[in-house]
């Protein structure tokens, strides 16, 4: 896989001016638990507390997002370096959804209900069934849901809009069978 840490911060050592990505107050820092290795960050001086503040996201446009929700100004200074960012960040995005995509397949084949985002849990001794998945918005915001039925859980998924995709028929029937302890 390319290495876009390395790429990004030869970008920016070509820049002349302060902003080396041609976004104020932009960066990016190397991240080892992301698929790609990093996050672009804004740091900016909350007045409030006097203190420096950061604001991560793992794609420029959702970290833009974040910014402005904030009341934060998003000020491109060079408009050639941004974008060479901005069209990493595509490539990148391409490649992170590529990698999700591969992994979402693998990791819910063997899915014990037969339906997609859908497993056990324990809690205080019981067993629940639980939705998790993420929201398609470039916040990705984690959905999780529970039910000690799985045609309870289907219901909830379903009312709050959620996607209900069963994978394997075989397991999902068992599945509805089973009553959970």
């Amino acid at each position: 896989m390319k290495n876009y840490i390395e790429e990004i911060k030869k970008i920016g050592s070509q820049c002349k001016s302060d902003q080396r990505y041609g976004i104020f107050r932009l960066g990016v820092c190397a991240q080892k638990t992301n698929i790609l290795g990093f996050m672009w960050n804004y740091k900016y001086f909350n007045k409030e507390d006097g203190k420096i503040k950061t604001i991560s996201c793992v794609d420029l446009t959702g970290l833009r997002k974040k910014v402005e929700d904030k009341g934060l100004e998003w000020i491109i200074t060079d408009v050639e370096q941004a974008q060479k960012i901005y069209d990493i960040n595509r490539e990148a995005q391409s490649v992170r959804q590529d990698i999700q995509k591969k992994r979402t397949h693998t990791r819910y084949r063997q899915t014990k209900s037969g339906v997609r985002y859908v497993g056990k849990t324990t809690n205080h001794n019981k067993e629940y069934w639980t939705y998790q998945n993420y929201t398609k918005d470039s916040q990705q915001k984690k959905i999780h849901i529970s039910s000690r039925t799985l045609l309870g859980l289907k219901k909830k998924v379903l009312d709050r809009g959620g996607k209900w995709e069963i994978i394997n028929h075989e397991r999902y029937e068992e599945a509805l069978k089973e009553v959970l302890l």
